[in-house]
């Protein structure tokens, strides 16, 4: 949700302004980051960290649907932009199921669609920066400053500590980086090798810093001029980003509270406030949306949104839940089991459905939100109750969406959302197809189907798969070792641990005699690998394992310890190892 300047009341002395009343407010809105740690905490030291993810999946995809409620009740919206709301899932939904058809006949695993939420991964944080924005910018509708600058300011503080705790993060930026090589092909991350990652982090933090007290001196400034200054938008930014900056960022302080804390815990936390801030701005729009006559479509809607009892507010969340736990990434056991004693291949085609709408409707509520809740517009004003009289610092009245623009033809809409969604969505597509193809496989696995041929009797066939998991496991090495360079974290030591002595296996012993000492080598580096991985905090995963428990490396060590400790030749194979 994101917002431009509002104009000032005329009172000489406002009150602080409240979307609903100070502890709706205080609760749902502006201490909702203390309430939603509060709720990670409980979860992570009762049921475990593993909780906490898919809680939150499920929340997150249930906060798009009241987007679609808002649209479908709203009849002038609906009126206004038909042909924008009407086709807008066009074409994500059939460039996301073309994907689906693409990776099916090619052989590859449906699972592989996730290469196509990396522009939701990148799109995500800048949705909850502005929905963060646009509630300082509804606190602040009193200030009597210059509304240009207001609103500057208000974006300007937002957007620098944003920025820099983004970066701060262990493995948000890296993981992009990580993708976009690995899944498509970009090999950008080596831009960020040469120590230019730490320069940035440390430039955005004196970029941060320099504007917080460019921001004092402001607020100073309007309570010397007299103009009101909203202290619910003050703790709004202060709770928001001091609980963003403990959670999301690597710090002593959230690993003694809860070791094997990580980032995407603290994305957790920060996610379901914005869940949270979402599904009460919806609420309060659409039933300040029933009052007005003629403006909410007749109907279950207006009978639903007109009620303030909590049987209705109840079944208004359940509803969400019940469409956010149908799309999330784990629902599909939902649909398969009775289908998989009927039709099994038609499996991964009902996955793929089903990821393909989970990625249309991530898609549109982004894509709708960023334009039908401008709060400069007057009917949003009205419908959140922010409707006042113009300022003498106001340059105008401010034009309403319905006057700013004429209604689109089909085709015109069409085009145009067209040259909006087919190039990002399409350079993924592309981009993936030219980097992966069926038989090209992860190391790791690529070492299993030369085994495994192996074992079958197929010796030429393993070897040359075997070739091939060499010159992978090669081209791997290099990159995680360059990884390390911009961010060192436990998966790529774990990860180069496992592809060292993998490769060891697989090189120096399957020669006659077996090179004992060069395999010996590559086995200590793998340990002081694996030994590097346990001086930081859990979980501990790469590319190719689920999460490996601290004492499976303990373990792991003390075998390959005793193995090259112990070594014999005799049973020396040609055989490729696993």
């Amino acid at each position: 949700m994101a917002s431009a300047a509002i104009p000032a009341s005329t009172s000489d002395h406002p009150k602080q302004n409240w979307v609903v009343n100070p502890l709706v407010d205080w609760l749902f809105i502006i201490g909702t980051p203390i309430l939603s740690l509060v709720w990670a905490i409980a979860i992570f030291k009762w049921y475990g960290p593993k909780w906490i993810w898919p809680i939150f999946i499920v929340f997150n995809t249930a906060h798009q649907f009241p987007t679609f409620i808002r649209i479908y009740g709203d009849k002038a919206l609906m009126e206004k932009f038909r042909w924008r709301l009407l086709l807008g899932p066009v074409i994500p939904f059939v460039l996301a199921m073309s994907a689906v058809v693409y990776l099916i006949t090619d052989g590859q695993s449906v699972e592989r669609f996730v290469f196509l939420m990396l522009l939701l991964n990148l799109w995500d944080p800048y949705h909850f920066l502005m929905q963060h924005y646009g509630f300082m910018r509804i606190y602040d509708r009193h200030n009597a400053a210059p509304q240009k600058l207001a609103s500057w300011m208000d974006y300007a503080i937002s957007l620098t500590w944003f920025v820099y705790i983004m970066l701060a993060v262990a493995d948000w930026l890296p993981r992009v980086l990580y993708d976009l090589q690995l899944l498509h092909g970009i090999p950008i991350a080596a831009l960020f090798a040469s120590g230019i990652y730490p320069l940035l982090e440390q430039t955005a933090f004196l970029v941060a810093v320099v504007t917080s007290v460019i921001y004092a001196g402001y607020v100073i400034w309007c309570f010397r001029k007299g103009f009101y200054v909203s202290h619910a938008k003050l703790f709004l930014l202060l709770i928001t980003f001091a609980v963003m900056l403990l959670t999301y960022a690597p710090n002593d302080l959230i690993q003694r509270l809860l070791p094997g804390w990580t980032f995407y815990h603290g994305f957790a936390v920060l996610g379901m406030v914005h869940v949270t801030q979402y599904l009460a701005i919806v609420w309060i729009y659409n039933q300040n949306l029933t009052t007005k006559e003629g403006r909410a479509r007749e109907g279950t809607f207006k009978q639903w949104f007109s009620r303030r009892q909590l049987p209705f507010i109840t079944l208004y969340v359940a509803i969400c839940l019940a469409y956010g736990l149908a799309l999330a990434d784990f629902s599909e056991s939902f649909y398969l089991k009775p289908i998989q004693a009927v039709a099994e291949s038609a499996i991964p085609w009902v996955i793929g459905f089903v990821s393909a709408i989970g990625f249309t409707s991530t898609f549109l509520h982004y894509y709708y939100d960023g334009f039908i809740w401008k709060v400069r517009h007057k009917e949003n004003r009205e419908n959140l109750s922010m409707t006042e009289t113009a300022s003498s610092n106001s340059p105008g009245v401010i034009k309403s969406w319905w006057e700013s623009r004429s209604q689109l033809t089909l085709l015109t809409t069409l085009g145009r959302q067209a040259v909006y969604f087919l190039p990002p969505i399409l350079f993924l597509i592309v981009t993936y197809g030219l980097a992966h193809k069926k038989d090209i496989r992860p190391p790791i696995e690529q070492l299993g189907l030369a085994h495994q041929l192996w074992q079958e009797g197929q010796r030429d066939a393993s070897q040359q798969a075997l070739v091939l998991a060499i010159q992978s496991i090669d081209q791997q090495l290099e990159f995680e070792r360059l990884m390390l360079k911009i961010r060192p974290q436990p998966k790529h030591y774990l990860y180069i641990a496992n592809l060292l002595y993998s490769r060891s296996q697989n090189v120096n012993l399957v020669t006659n005699p077996p090179a004992v000492l060069e395999h010996r080598q590559e086995v200590q580096k793998a340990i002081a690998a694996l030994e590097k991985v346990l001086t930081f905090p859990e979980p501990y995963w790469h590319r190719e394992s689920s999460e490996v428990p601290t004492e499976v490396i303990e373990q792991t060590i003390e075998r390959w310890q005793s193995e090259i400790g112990n070594f014999s030749t005799t049973g020396a194979t040609l055989a490729p190892q696993s």
